[in-house]
């Protein structure tokens, strides 16, 4: 077994911290960098954005929205088909015995809500509801505002979640179910026309017709499809979801001298160019959301992460003063933002364009460390070496225990800048002073955080059963 057990005195700083500032531990945690009072608030408010006045609606942030200043009433107090279909899926997966008994109960109605709001949602005929991104909550109909559009990633993060909920469902409730999923994944598997589309990419900012993070989740949900069309005895569909996904490696375009890129690895279209996407933080959930270990076909090298991992380092090291302040005062981890030309939120104190870190994209970071301690199998020596300079650390082993001590590092440093908020969790992180920053109890950073929370404990499962 490996001993889990750490204080700021253990942690394994490299010789030179240069242009990367990611500082490991030396070990794992005892436990988690978030005592239970915090967890138990951050449960409790993310459930608070769930099926909001019983419509079924996923709320985006119940709190402020200073970014926006007096552009877009009404913040984030609207359903994202993205952002809500994210949240279920979470909800799904953490919900479990240690949960109360009224949580519990209030997550199964939540997801029974937002089942019968995904049916009204795809009854919506004055556009076309695949398409749209952003819902009126009262209403129950799309934000008739201007907005970037379209937006092509929601159809398959929906039919994912509902998917999942297949699992466990009655025979009836998957037939209820079997006919939302076919809506989402029969408009996805007309293929180019679709999947093709130019489209916004994930942060509402950005036009191409192939980013990763669209490409990784709709093979993803394709794939899935496939399979559960299968149990159905449904051969007609099964067959055109196999065929739909077979697009080609979304990672084929997507590498630029040894990291994964958003936008095309060649620059994509005039939009990613003018906001230089190649690197940004959608990098980071495309491969913890793309199951990228579970033989979707996506899966990129080892040592591709690696070198994505080192290169994002190096980036938001050189952007966030709290980055390297924080590293240079021996606090783990490191903090990820969206992408070097960002402007959204960027009003801090030092005046400057360049954004801030994101706590759901950080998190994220943590998660896929952990996905990463769960591979089964010895890394080579150049994957070892890659791994160390991401990591910061001198004779990388690229044991279990290697990696999840990488992920606490991260939690560690999320958690320094955002447990003084009482378990309430914001969108961003200032990148001067470390303090949270713009939409309050946005629910997307909490099913990031407990998500990969929920993956640290089957790394942590991984490891001891391995005893290393």
């Amino acid at each position: 077994m490996f001993a889990l057990r750490v204080s700021f005195a253990s942690v394994a700083v490299a010789e030179a911290l240069s242009d990367n500032c990611f500082v490991s531990l030396a070990s794992p945690l005892e436990d988690a960098p978030f005592d239970s009072e915090s967890l138990t608030a951050m449960r409790s408010h993310f459930l608070a954005n769930l099926n909001v006045n019983g419509t079924g609606a996923v709320v985006a942030a119940r709190g402020a929205v200073p970014a926006l200043h007096d552009c877009c009433p009404g913040g984030y107090t609207y359903h994202w088909m993205r952002d809500g279909a994210l949240s279920m899926k979470a909800l799904q997966e953490l919900v479990d015995t240690r949960w109360s008994d009224s949580d519990s109960q209030y997550a199964r109605e939540a997801l029974s809500a937002y089942i019968q709001w995904v049916g009204r949602m795809q009854a919506q005929t004055a556009d076309d509801p695949h398409v749209e991104p952003k819902w009126d909550i009262s209403s129950g109909k799309p934000y008739e505002g201007g907005w970037c559009r379209p937006q092509t990633d929601g159809p398959g993060l929906r039919a994912r979640a509902l998917m999942l909920a297949a699992k466990s469902a009655s025979a009836s409730q998957v037939e209820e179910l079997w006919k939302l999923i076919q809506f989402d994944l029969d408009w996805l598997a007309q293929g180019e026309s679709t999947i093709g589309l130019t489209t916004c990419d994930l942060w509402e900012e950005t036009q191409d017709s192939n980013f990763l993070w669209n490409r990784v989740t709709m093979r993803a949900a394709l794939l899935e499809g496939h399979s559960l069309a299968v149990q159905m005895g449904d051969d007609g569909r099964a067959a055109t979801y196999l065929q739909a996904a077979d697009f080609g490696s979304p990672l084929s375009d997507h590498l630029h001298a040894g990291f994964l890129t958003e936008c095309p690895a060649d620059g994509g279209s005039e939009s990613c160019v003018q906001y230089d996407k190649r690197i940004d933080g959608a990098v980071i959930l495309s491969l913890v959301h793309g199951d990228w270990r579970e033989g979707t076909g996506i899966a990129p090298a080892l040592l591709d992460i690696a070198r994505t991992i080192e290169a994002y380092n190096e980036l938001f090291c050189s952007l966030y003063p709290i980055n390297t302040a924080d590293s240079a005062a021996g606090i783990p981890g490191v903090l990820y933002g969206r992408y070097a030309a960002d402007k959204y939120g960027s009003a801090g104190s030092d005046g400057e364009d360049a954004g801030n870190p994101w706590v759901l994209i950080t998190a994220s970071l943590a998660h896929l460390l952990y996905q990463a301690a769960q591979v089964d199998r010895a890394l080579t020596a150049e994957e070892l070496q890659a791994w160390g300079a991401a990591l910061n650390v001198k004779d990388f082993e690229g044991l279990p225990r290697d990696f999840i001590s990488a992920g606490d590092a991260v939690l560690q440093r999320l958690s320094y800048h955002v447990s003084v908020d009482g378990g309430h969790l914001f969108e961003q992180i200032d990148r001067n002073s470390g303090k949270q920053y713009n939409a309050e109890d946005i629910t997307w950073s909490y099913a990031e955080m407990l998500t990969a929370l929920k993956e640290r404990e089957s790394a942590v499962r991984h490891g001891k059963a391995i005893h290393v």
